[in-house]
C-alpha cells in the first residue's frame, strides 16, 4: 500500500514539465493535500498539492493547473488500464472457449489499447504512465494481501481489479467527498458477483476504506515531519 503511495507521487513529479521538482517536495506536496479529498468537491487535494509546489518552485499558475490535469487524466487512465487487463486476464482463464467471454476478453484488450494510446497523446510522458500504472498495481497488490488476510479462502488475483475499479468510480463521483459510499457500494457490488456473501463484501469494503483512510492519515503525518524539519532553525 504504501509503496503505491510512493509510486503516486512519483507519478505527479512525471506530470510537472520541470527537471528541478525534487522527489521529496512531490512527495510531501501530494500528501500535506491528501485529505483534502475528503472536502467536499473533490479539488482541493489537487489544489493544494499544486499551491505547494506552486510556492517552493514559483511555477506559474497555468503550467501548475496544466500539470494537474495531466497528472489526473493519466492516472484514472492507468487504473482503468490496469483494472481492465486482469479482469481479460480472468475472463480468458475462466473460460478460453465461451464465445460470449472471448468476445469480453477481447472488447477489453481493444479498449486497454484506446486508453492507453489516449493517454499517451494527452501526456507525452512514459514516465507518468508507468508511474501511474505501478501505482494501481501496487495498491492492488495491497489489497489482495489484505484480503487474503481476513478471509479463510484464497482471494482469486481479479480482487485488484475490484479495488481499482471501485477507487475510480469514488474519485469519479464528485458529490462524495473522498469517495464515501460510492467506492464502498461499487465494492460489494463487485465482491457480491464474484461469490462473496453479502456480510463478508460489507466487512471487506469497510476494512479496505480503514486501511486506505489509515495510510493517507500516516502519509500526512510523515509530509508533516519532512516539511518541519526542512524550516531553517530559529536565530
Amino acid at each position: 500500500m504504501m509503496a503505491g503511495h510512493l509510486a503516486d507521487a512519483q507519478a505527479w513529479k512525471s506530470s510537472i514539465p520541470s527537471n528541478n521538482i525534487k522527489y521529496v517536495d512531490a512527495y510531501t506536496s501530494a500528501n500535506l493535500s491528501i485529505l483534502g479529498k475528503y472536502i467536499p468537491g473533490k479539488i482541493w487535494m489537487l489544489i493544494g498539492r499544486g499551491a505547494i509546489i506552486h510556492k517552493e518552485y514559483n511555477l506559474d499558475i497555468n503550467t501548475i493547473g496544466k500539470s494537474l490535469v495531466k497528472y489526473q487524466v493519466a492516472t484514472l487512465l492507468a487504473g482503468a488500464t490496469v483494472s481492465l487487463f486482469l479482469f481479460a486476464i480472468f475472463l480468458f482463464n475462466k473460460s478460453s472457449h465461451s464465445p460470449p467471454n472471448l468476445i469480453l476478453t477481447i472488447g477489453c484488450l481493444i479498449v486497454i489499447i484506446l486508453c492507453t494510446t489516449l493517454a499517451y497523446r494527452l501526456t507525452r510522458s512514459s514516465s507518468l504512465l508507468c508511474a501511474g500504472s505501478a501505482t494501481w498495481i501496487l495498491w492492488g497488490a495491497g489489497y489482495f494481501c489484505l484480503v487474503g488476510a481476513t478471509t479463510s479462502s484464497p482471494p482469486p488475483a481479479i480482487l485488484a481489479a475490484v479495488f481499482g475499479a471501485s477507487a475510480i468510480i469514488g474519485i469519479l463521483t464528485l458529490i462524495a467527498p473522498g469517495g464515501l459510499g460510492a467506492r464502498e457500494g461499487a465494492m460489494v457490488s463487485l465482491l457480491l458477483i464474484l461469490g462473496y456473501s453479502n456480510q463478508d463484501a460489507i466487512a471487506i469494503a469497510i476494512l479496505a476504506r480503514i486501511w486506505f483512510f489509515t495510510s493517507e492519515l500516516s502519509l500526512f503525518i510523515s509530509a508533516l515531519t519532512i516539511q518541519y524539519l526542512k524550516r531553517p532553525p530559529l536565530g
